[in-house]
Order: structure tokens, then sequence, then C-alpha cells
């Protein structure tokens, strides 16, 4: 997919080389129609340009021949996205007169909904949507210094429409065994929260596990920070050790008004009661017979202090999160299986320690250009912890789901899926979705 990226860019660029040389074309004839020397001058540039093109065209053929050789193999894993991201675009010394072009990459998403579980104002949500409008930049200022920006365009239940900076970081890579970024980026737990961000097109499914919706889909996992993180690999016998250590401003609670109706809130511009979220993520790539499996752990502690609408503290709990997951990408497989262990602590009454859980398992096969797929998540959440009981969607629930993808080309797929879902406790609920998907990336 990397390779495919980089050549649709380079694709891209030979356009301008052409326009280029057609207004070097235009200016100069007019000027120089009766000058020899000037006609010898304009046709060396000319030669010149063309010689760019060639190396263009050069570079595109290295690129298909990479693509095509990795399409035999196995698709190797890496260590998070935002990598992969910035390596989508081609490199300064690659392409020379285009050492300082930032290239905009985007995705979009329409989606068809029936739900039978009922909203706040009481109605099923039903019809068509606009999901998400992503556009990101992935800047390079120098040969180590790089940088990510990610802004999307969403709508809200109230067909509002609104804007999130979801990512904005400036990273510095020493080698490929550590590169230190700062900002607002995914944390990185788990696999699904760094492999796979707010464009659909690359997820198989729909949607995201549930409790690993993103904070203003009423998530209950900090799934966005912002502070400094390293990352690294390093080559491990036969395959690859990547790690993953973050120090950020940790989460809050906000908008509570009567029981759990609160928001998780990432804290983007100040931490508000100074806890910091310190976490880690380790990982291991496997080689040889076992290529195409990775298995990590992955951990957070937090400090986490609940508000009312009137910005009054209600609520202060420990957050302290352990998990474990594993992933399975080759043989036109896809399996992914999270799992998270909540040990948190009331710090702001006496309820003491609670123990909640949540997991999903993902199974999906690629067929020619279909991908039939399945996942089932469960989450059990003490209602007596001040953390999940302040959170609208904080409930423990079981869903499970099945679908089919459809590749119509390598950029755009169709995606028709069903669900289940059964809420356990607080707002005891049952109830099923079907739902349609047309997503792009460009």
């Amino acid at each position: 997919m990397k390779q495919e990226i980089r050549r649709s860019s380079v694709l891209l660029a030979l356009p301008l080389v052409g326009i280029a040389v057609l207004l070097q074309l235009l200016s100069a004839g007019g000027a120089m129609a009766d000058d020899a020397g000037r006609i010898a001058e304009l046709e060396r540039r000319l030669e010149e340009n063309t010689k760019v093109i060639e190396r263009l065209l050069e570079r595109v053929r290295e690129l298909e021949k990479r693509s095509t050789h990795e399409r035999g193999g196995t698709a190797p894993i890496v260590t998070s996205v935002q990598t992969a991201v910035i390596d989508q675009a081609p490199a300064a010394g690659e392409l020379g007169f285009l050492e300082d072009v930032t290239w905009l990459h985007g995705f979009a998403d329409v989606d068809l909904t029936y739900s039978g579980r009922r909203q706040d104002d009481g109605r099923r949500r039903k019809g068509f949507s606009v999901g998400g409008l992503d556009f990101y930049l992935t800047p390079q200022v120098g040969t180590h210094v790089k940088s990510l920006v990610e802004l999307i365009f969403e709508v809200n239940h109230e067909g509002e429409t609104e804007v999130d900076l979801e990512r904005f970081q400036i990273g510095y890579a020493f080698s490929d065994y550590l590169s230190l970024w700062a900002g607002r980026y995914h944390t990185p737990l788990g696999y699904w929260n760094t492999a796979f961000h707010h464009g659909k097109q690359f997820q198989t499914t729909v949607g995201r596990p549930k409790f690993l919706d993103f904070e203003d889909h009423d998530g209950v996992v900090p799934t966005h920070m912002t502070g400094v993180w390293g990352t690294g690999a390093v080559r491990a016998g036969s395959g690859k050790m990547s790690y993953d250590l973050y120090f950020a401003n940790g989460p809050k609670i906000s908008g509570i008004n009567v029981g759990g109706d609160g928001k998780l809130d990432p804290n983007s511009f100040s931490d508000d009661n100074y806890g910091p979220a310190i976490g880690f993520n380790l990982g291991y790539d496997f080689g040889g017979a076992l290529n195409g499996l990775r298995l990590g752990v992955h951990g957070l502690h937090s400090d986490v202090d609940g508000y009312d609408r009137q910005g009054v503290r209600v609520s202060r709990s420990e957050l302290n999160l352990f998990g474990g997951y594993g992933v399975y990408t080759a043989d036109d497989w896809e399996l992914i299986g999270e799992f998270y262990q909540f040990l948190n602590r009331d710090r702001s009454g006496g309820t003491g320690a609670h123990s909640s859980s949540a997991g999903f398992l993902q199974a999906g096969r690629l067929i020619g250009r279909f991908t039939p797929y399945a996942r089932f998540e469960f989450t059990s959440l003490d209602q007596g912890d001040n953390y999940f009981s302040r959170l609208k969607e904080g409930n423990s629930y079981r869903r499970g789901l099945a679908g089919i993808r459809f590749d119509l080309t390598p950029k755009a797929a169709l995606k028709l899926e069903g669900n289940h879902t059964r809420i356990m406790n607080r707002d005891s609920d049952d109830y099923f979705e079907i739902s349609s998907q047309f997503a792009i990336r460009f």
C-alpha cells in the first residue's frame, strides 16, 4: 500500500513537470523567436527537463517492481501508522526539485445506517450520513525532522459540521532505533489505535470496536494524547522488537450532569490536575515460519478528574490499564485480538479499587476482492468505579458483528455489516444495527 501511494504521488508530479516545460516554451517563444543563441538555451533547458521526467519515470518503474515483489510475499507490520504515513510522501533526495513539496492526502466516507437503539431524543437512527472528510499532511523539514498534521471535518448528531485537529506531531528521527515526537498523537495502546486512524478506508470493518471509539464518539479509553512519545524498533532473532514510551497530559471527564453522561477530554491545551499520563507498548514481529504474527503488551497510568457542567470537580480516579494483543496478517488472513484489564482506584471517595475488563477478537479473509469478516467485542465495567460510572458509554456490553467488504479499487471500498448489541447494566438494551459504507482515500 505504501509503495502504491508513493507511485501515485510521483505520477501526480509528472503533469506538473510538463506544465513547467510548456510555460518555459511559451514564455521563451515570444521573446526569443529570432535569437539563435537563446533558442539554443531554450533547447538546453528543455533537455534538462526531459532528463527530470526520465528520472521520474525510472522511479515509477522502480516502485512498480518493488510493489509487485511485495505483493508476492507478506506485507510488513509497521510500528505505528504515523511512520507509515510519513513514508508515503516521496523522499526529498529522490525527486530533487520537488524537495519542498508537501503532499496532501485524505479520506472520506458516506454511510447508510439503520439502528434499533434509541438516541437521546428517543428516536432510532436511520438514513444516510456523511462520515468524515479527513485531510492529512506530512511536511518534512529536513533529513531527520518530520511532522504530521491531520484535520477532519465531521457532521455531528445535530447535523452540524465540526472541525477537529486530530493529530499534530513534530518529530526527530535519530535512527530506526529511536524517533521522538511532540504534540497530539494517537495513544499507542494495543494494535488497533495506531494501525487504523480516522480514515475508514484503511480498516476492514465499518467502525471501530465500540469501547475504542474516539473520545468525541463517547469511547471509554483515551485514544489521543498530547505530550512526548518515543518509538523505535530493533532486530531481535529472526524478527523485530518494537517499543513505544510516552509521557503526556492525562485526560479528564467533562460535562457530567446526572450520573453517567460525561465525555472523555484528552486535555490537548493543558493538564487540568498535573497528573500526567505515562504509558508503554512493547511488540514483537516474528519472522521465518511465523512471519506476519505480532504479539505485544501495553499499559497506561493516569489520574483522571471528573467535572460537572459548571466546571466543578466531582471525582478523581486513578486509571491503571494493562493488556495484551496479537495480530496475524499473512496468507490473506487478518486476525486481531486485544485485551484490556483495568485496575482503577477511587481517589476522591472511599470505594477503593475496582476491576474491569474489555476486549475484542476479529477475523477476516481476503478472497479475490471480497473480504468477509466477523468480530466479537465485550466489556465488563464496574459501575462502582468513578471512572466508568461517569462516562456516557461506560456500561458493560456484548456485541457480535459480521460483514463483507468489496474493494472496487485499491483506494475505494464498499462495506455491508450487521451487528447485535446487548447492554448489560445501567440502561439495559438489546438491539440490532445494519450499516453500509462507501469509503475512499486519495
